[in-house]
């Protein structure tokens, strides 16, 4: 997967607004939903899970991976996503660390 990819693919998003780190996962999921990568669900899943077990997906300052093998596509398409936002996610009050841009 190169960074072509994901330009020629339309799978990235660029947001300008505040949000909470839920509306970053569902806005990071609109371009895969899209085109039908993964179902309309999927951000859905990827919630539940860092309810579940914390913020798991802050792999490291500025950066998360979300993802879940719940509810993947059925087209069998491996695909990456990019978000930049502009004014940093939190998902974890007090915790710097894990904010994201």
């Amino acid at each position: 997967m190169l960074l072509r990819d994901i330009y020629e693919q339309k799978h990235y998003a660029f947001v300008k607004t505040p949000m909470t780190w839920e509306e970053s996962i569902r806005e990071c999921c609109k371009p895969l939903e899209a085109d039908g990568t993964v179902n309309p669900e999927y951000a859905d899943d990827i919630i539940e899970c860092v309810k579940k077990y914390g913020p798991y997906i802050v792999i490291v300052p500025n950066v998360a991976m979300p993802h879940s093998t719940a509810r993947i596509g059925s087209n069998g398409k491996t695909a990456i996503g990019f978000m930049h936002a502009d004014v940093p996610v939190n998902f974890e009050d007090g915790d710097d660390e894990k904010q994201v841009k």
